[in-house]
């Protein structure tokens, strides 16, 4: 459920009987990914499936299936053909994109752990 800064002050408003502000950084902040707080890249043409896994959201199988597609279809061009790899979506593309690149060394190390919000 995506929270809607009116809707919560228009509660507050009727329930409580007053009138709150909340900054929209309230609701941001909870969502924004950890990726894009984590240092360093991981290229998608040289990472072994260990440093895919060490991505957030990356496991061992979707590790693997990017060390497949790169050894079946060849190097990544460009960090939007992830998309083209089973169990990659857009969403987990816009999750990602801050740690990946196609190019230069892979510099980012450790899982960063997720916030969890509540389902949109």
């Amino acid at each position: 459920m995506k929270t809607n800064l009116k809707y919560v002050v228009l509660m507050g408003a009727l329930l409580f009987g007053f009138f709150a502000v909340v900054p929209p950084q309230a609701f941001a902040g909870a969502k924004e990914d950890a990726a894009s707080t984590a240092d360093g890249v991981v290229n998608l043409n040289t990472a072994t499936e260990d440093e895919l896994s060490s991505l957030p959201g990356v496991g061992p199988s979707k590790a693997s299936a990017v060390v497949s597609w790169r050894k079946k279809h060849g190097a990544f061009k460009e960090v939007a053909e992830l998309t083209k790899v089973k169990g990659f979506g857009h969403k987990t593309l816009g999750r990602l994109k801050p740690n990946l690149t196609v190019s230069g060394p892979t510099t980012f190390h450790g899982k960063v752990t997720q916030a969890r919000t509540a389902k949109e």
